[in-house]
């Protein structure tokens, strides 16, 4: 889902490096791309 997200919000500017996966593609093609983009949340400690 973040990687969903990013891709979303940050297209135009990022989406070269992505080997033509967009926020609107398959999960599978999301899946297959992901272990070369790692992503991580940032939370407030609490």
């Amino acid at each position: 889902p973040l990687l969903r997200a990013y891709l979303k919000r940050w297209k135009a500017e990022v989406g070269v490096f992505f080997d033509g996966v967009s926020s609107d593609s398959p999960e599978e093609d999301v899946r297959r791309i992901a272990p070369d983009h790692p992503v991580f949340r940032i939370q407030p400690s609490a």
